[in-house]
């Protein structure tokens, strides 16, 4: 999802990275409500490549708005960098709290200014406090408090998580969860109401009842099991609901990888105590409880896909077997009758995965046999001949 989000001003006919300058990379006043300012990629491409805020809207120019309350809290529009020029925007909390008599203001587009309430320039205020960041910055708890440099190391690895296979439910949240979760792509929801009639791990069956507009039918959503991401991290989903439950459009049938109650969910809920143990504990050495790997409270799983090739040509071929020469059998134990390795069998590092051997010389016919033999005979015999008048020029 925050790919999907991502702007750059890098191009064939836009800016490089060795000739962009800081004044190009450095964040403007418009950014407001239409660009994060935080989450940027770290390195040569920092500056340039930035976010989508959360509320942020694109029109058909191509031109990025940002939406605003107006003066009477009940209508919304969404603005353009120019018409900030134009406004006076008050900040969300200030603007909607009875007891404060001062508003903080981004006076026309430029630097924020205090002024009183009553004051009739004011026109609009901010659509919601979170109406500035982007995605992955919307979930990192207390980012006001924090330091930029730091929460934009932390948005940039929230996309590096590892999914745990116990996930939990967070104890300090944002409230975006629920929202990533709901748009998220690994989550099967379900096309049309109707009645759960199958479940399991790997498929959802549901029956949708008869309307004026469809028949009656079976929907079957179809579950994956310990697929490969790109990351080679394995991926499953999870059936959410139980057999002849009522189900409704949209509804969530099944839940993927860190989502948990429809919402995303990242790493656990751990105590962490920074302190030294006996020297222990000291700069980047850390003392983890025997606990957390018994639990497997961080255990994730990943997929590795392994590729071999069986050759054959006219003379020779490769064949796969579990007799292999010089190997001893307890090693080839796991392997079955074609010689590949059992499905569910546990394996460690320099097991053998699939047993090949190298077929001896072999030949497709007699004939094919036959001719070989015939022209190495002649080609002995033109030898003998040329080396037998070779040595008799010489005698001569």
């Amino acid at each position: 999802m925050a790919h999907l989000r991502k702007i750059t001003s890098v191009g064939s006919s836009a800016l490089s990275r060795e000739t962009a300058n800081v004044a190009v990379r450095d964040i403007r006043n418009s950014y407001y409500g239409r660009i994060c300012p935080i989450e940027t990629p770290e390195g040569v491409n920092i500056g340039l490549v930035s976010n989508l805020a959360l509320q942020t809207k694109v029109d058909l120019s191509g031109e990025i708005l940002s939406p605003s309350v107006t003066s009477n809290m009940k209508d919304f529009e969404y603005l353009s960098s120019f018409q900030d020029k134009f406004s006076v925007i008050g900040d969300f909390f200030s603007f909607r709290d009875p007891d404060s008599k001062e508003i903080s203001c981004r006076y026309f587009g430029q630097e924020f200014v205090k002024l009183l309430k009553t004051d009739r320039r004011v026109t609009n205020s901010d659509y919601s406090p979170f109406q500035i960041l982007s995605l992955s910055s919307s979930i990192l708890p207390f980012i006001e408090h924090s330091d930029a440099s730091r929460m934009m190391i932390a948005a940039n690895m929230l996309k590096q998580a590892l999914v745990c296979a116990r996930p939990q439910r967070s104890l300090i949240a944002t409230g975006s969860e629920e929202l990533i979760g709901h748009y998220s792509t690994s989550l099967i929801r379900s096309t049309s109401p109707g009645i759960v009639t199958y479940v399991d791990s790997s498929v959802v069956k549901v029956l949708s009842k008869k309307t004026e507009t469809q028949k009656e039918k079976i929907t079957t959503y179809k579950l994956s099991s310990f697929a490969k991401t790109n990351q080679d991290v394995a991926f499953s989903h999870q059936p959410v609901v139980n057999l002849r439950a009522k189900v409704k459009k949209g509804s969530v049938l099944a839940e993927g990888s860190g989502i948990v109650d429809g919402e995303l969910f990242l790493g656990q809920n751990v105590v962490v105590a920074y302190l030294s143990f006996e020297g222990f504990n000291y700069e980047d050495a850390v003392v983890v409880s025997e606990r957390v790997v018994k639990n497997d409270i961080f255990t994730s799983y990943t997929v590795t896909k392994y590729v071999c090739e069986r050759y054959r040509s006219s003379i020779a071929e490769e064949k796969f077997s579990n007799k292999i020469p010089g190997v001893s059998p307890s090693i080839l134990a796991k392997l079955d009758y074609r010689g590949f390795i059992k499905v569910g069998s546990y394996v460690k590092d320099g097991d053998i995965l699939v047993g090949k051997i190298s077929g001896a010389v072999r030949f497709e016919s007699v004939g094919l046999m036959g001719k070989i033999q015939q022209l190495s005979q002649k080609l002995g015999e033109t030898l003998t001949q040329l080396n037998s008048s070779l040595y008799a020029k010489r005698r001569t």
